[in-house]
Parts: C-alpha cells; sequence; structure tokens
C-alpha cells in the first residue's frame, strides 16, 4: 500500500492576524451609522493586542530565554528595552511612540475596568438645563475611545512596529505575515 508522509510547518503569527482584525474592523467604522463606537473600540483592542503580540514576536527574535523574561514587564517597557538594546533614536515624548505610549495606557485601564459612578454638578440657564440633564457623563476610557484618531493609532503603531523589527531582523519581509506554512510530500512504496 501507498502512502503518503507529509510535513509541515506553520508559523502563525499573532500579531499580524490581531492588525488584520484592526484593519477590518477601522473600515466599519463611520460616525454616520448606529454602531460605530463599538466597532472603534474593538478596532482599538485589536491595536493594543497587536502591540503586545509584536512586543513577543520581537522578544522571542532577540532573546533565547525570552519565555521565561517576558511575564513581568509591560508592552511599553518592551519596546523600551528594544529600542535602547538596538540603539535606535526614537524619542519617547513624540509620535510614534508617544502614541503608543497613550494606547497601551488606555489598554491597562479597559483591561483592569471598573465599575465607576461619575458624579457632577452643573449650573445652567432655563434655556440649557434639559441639554445637560440628558448628557450621559463618561469615563476618561470611553471619552477616549470617541476622541482619538484612528488614523494617527494606525500610522503611529504601524510606524513604530516597522522601525524596531527593521532592527531586529534586518528587512521588512514577512514584516506583517499572519500565517505562513512550507510542506512537503513524500510517497513511499
Amino acid at each position: 500500500m501507498e502512502k503518503v508522509i507529509i510535513e509541515k510547518e506553520t508559523m502563525v503569527r499573532p500579531y499580524g492576524e490581531f492588525w488584520g482584525a484592526f484593519s477590518f474592523l477601522k473600515k466599519s467604522i463611520n460616525p454616520n451609522v448606529k454602531g460605530w463606537y463599538h466597532s472603534k473600540l474593538s478596532a482599538l483592542m485589536m491595536s493594543c493586542f497587536t502591540i503586545e503580540a509584536f512586543a513577543n514576536h520581537i522578544g522571542k527574535e532577540l532573546f533565547p530565554s525570552w519565555d521565561s523574561i517576558e511575564r513581568g514587564i509591560s508592552a511599553i517597557g518592551k519596546l523600551k528595552m528594544f529600542i535602547e538594546m538596538k540603539g535606535m533614536e526614537i524619542k519617547y515624548q513624540e509620535a510614534p511612540f508617544n502614541t503608543v505610549y497613550e494606547l497601551m495606557k488606555w489598554r491597562n485601564l479597559i483591561v483592569h475596568g471598573k465599575t465607576e459612578t461619575i458624579k457632577t454638578s452643573h449650573t445652567a440657564s432655563l434655556d440649557d438645563y434639559e441639554d445637560l440633564l440628558t448628557k450621559i457623563e463618561q469615563p476618561g476610557w470611553l471619552t477616549y475611545v470617541t476622541k482619538v484618531n484612528i488614523e494617527r493609532i494606525e500610522k503611529d503603531c504601524i510606524e513604530l512596529m516597522e522601525t524596531i523589527y527593521l532592527k531586529a531582523f534586518g528587512n521588512l519581509d514577512q514584516f506583517l505575515f499572519r500565517t505562513s506554512q512550507k510542506g512537503s510530500a513524500l510517497l513511499k512504496f
């Protein structure tokens, strides 16, 4: 009986998968269509997942013992470590780094989210009080979602990741690849 021996090697890059989800969700953000906020919230979360997974992808390349050292380091801490290790000319207080930093600070608020009560007090004229009365107060993390420029998030995340990836790998081959596979089949008699 003839048999076929199949050998495959599949590399799944979570940061590429998450970035693909970000790009898909970003296309559905239209402030004129009901539900746009949820698409933007989801897209922003996917960008955060991308940054975290990207940092781990680079860490595995730069440190053979990455799995045993990465747990206690934040995604921003990891990125700073790579930047300093490779001597990159990135200013932390400027874009693209500060955009990613703010995004990841926001991520921490979401991941560790707590129910909160927001109390306010306003004085208004009889003509304006109804607007203030019906306005729903928002915590800072929710305000971030509605006000942040998603195109800036996209541009700065890509720019920072490309810069670090180029230093780590020497080229941008397979930069945002999601999954790649190579294989062979051998017919046995």
